[in-house]
């Protein structure tokens, strides 16, 4: 049975993201113009479900191509507090809001909702044995959430997590025996992405024996954690930087321009470009391509047509391109390549070594015939050296 009526309430919490740095807005509480705190609010402090305690976003040190967003619910929630221990709210929904141009206004939302499970409901208690797993028949009561993805301009909503487990409060060594593996196991990733929702420890510090008449009116007794030792309901997620991005500029995109304009480009990234400049290289050489860079950021700036920025990809497919901006043509390359997941895909290309099937030579005895019998011969032993005026001669058609 849902704790509150059918009517969703909305708790909302603020991430404001620009490039590298994150900025935080303490959200709001479950209606415009309430509040959210330890407690301390009197508009929230009867509905703890929807009591938003701390926001915290952060890039974090072993994942430094993402931003770890964490927001925490449920203030004070004692560890040995059954039998009814500690659920997100099914009436409620969990926004995580990001403002990714520093207008005050969101631009996209994360959002959680949980449904509650009973598996015998002729019980009350939270679990009936030992729990070892997520799904373990022993874990009487339990949650599932699904995840979605708001994008507030274009109003598009993807659902990224469905139905999958919430982490249960814990219960206790005897209940749940090794709660961290459970905590391991509620770990949801997608792509590059991971999602958790679960019972935390309070990192928040602060001394509310402020509120006894200012300490008891004895100032020395300042500075205990009255948080310690109290649990909060965490919902995290982290994901690459580009996806909290609302624009970006693809390296294919400057590297086309500079190209066009005589510029060598040894290296084209995702959203980078390698220009090497050898020893001597003169400051004309270098000049030029920042002239041409600061062009681009003109015509960018403006919002130049690609008619004016890039003349020959128009006139190829006047079709598709012609009438489109540069900046839209930025817009909607980012935006492919971050519903894509281009970066992620990339990133494990490179960590994942194929498996050799074949040897160099086998590889030629494999190929066309249009390979001369000479180069295979090259390499009947996998590897063949030679002398390099007369690489020539042996690798020439017979």
């Amino acid at each position: 049975m849902a704790p509150f009526s059918t009517t969703r309430r909305r708790v909302a919490v603020t991430a404001v993201a620009a490039a590298a740095a994150i900025g935080v807005f303490v959200g709001l509480g479950p209606t415009p113009g309430g509040a959210s705190s330890h407690r301390e609010a009197p508009l929230i402090a009867a509905d703890p479900q929807a009591d938003n305690t701390d926001l915290y976003a952060f890039v974090s040190p072993d994942a430094p191509k993402t931003v770890t967003i964490v927001s925490n619910f449920i203030p004070f929630e004692e560890p040995a507090g059954g039998p009814n221990f500690y659920q997100f709210g099914t009436g409620v929904r969990y926004d995580v809001r990001i403002d990714n141009n520093a207008d005050a206004h969101a631009d996209l939302v994360y959002r959680w909702t949980f449904t509650n499970h009973t598996r015998n409901p002729d019980t009350f208690l939270y679990n009936t044995g030992p729990v070892t797993s997520l799904d373990d028949p022993d874990l009487n009561m339990y949650q599932t959430y699904d995840v979605q993805r708001i994008d507030l301009g274009s109003h598009n909503k993807t659902t990224i997590v469905h139905d999958a487990t919430a982490v249960p409060s814990d219960v206790g060594e005897a209940s749940m025996p090794d709660y961290d593996d459970l905590r391991k196991d509620g770990i949801v990733s997608t792509g590059a992405s991971k999602y958790f929702a679960g019972q935390a420890d309070d990192p928040f510090f602060a001394d509310l024996r402020v509120f006894d008449l200012l300490y008891g009116g004895d100032l020395s007794e300042t500075g205990d954690d009255t948080l310690k030792g109290f649990n909060v309901n965490a919902l995290a997620l982290q994901v690459p930087k580009g996806r909290l991005a609302k624009h970006g500029i693809p390296g294919a995109i400057l590297t086309k321009f500079l190209s066009a304009r005589r510029q060598e480009i040894a290296r084209t990234g995702d959203y980078t470009v390698l220009v090497l400049f050898s020893v001597g290289t003169t400051q004309g050489k270098w000049g030029t391509l920042l002239e041409t860079l600061l062009a681009f950021k003109r015509l960018y700036d403006r919002k130049a047509s690609l008619e004016e920025a890039l003349p020959e990809l128009v006139h190829a497919h006047p079709a598709r391109y012609g009438g489109m901006t540069l900046p839209d043509l930025c817009e909607e390359m980012h935006q492919v390549m971050t519903d894509s997941d281009l970066q992620n895909m990339a990133n494990q290309a490179g960590e994942v070594l194929s498996e050799q099937v074949l040897t160099p030579a086998e590889c030629a005895r494999h190929r066309s015939s249009a390979v001369s019998a000479s180069f295979c011969k090259t390499l009947p032993g996998e590897v063949a050296s030679t002398w390099a005026k007369a690489i020539k001669a042996r690798f020439s058609p017979a």
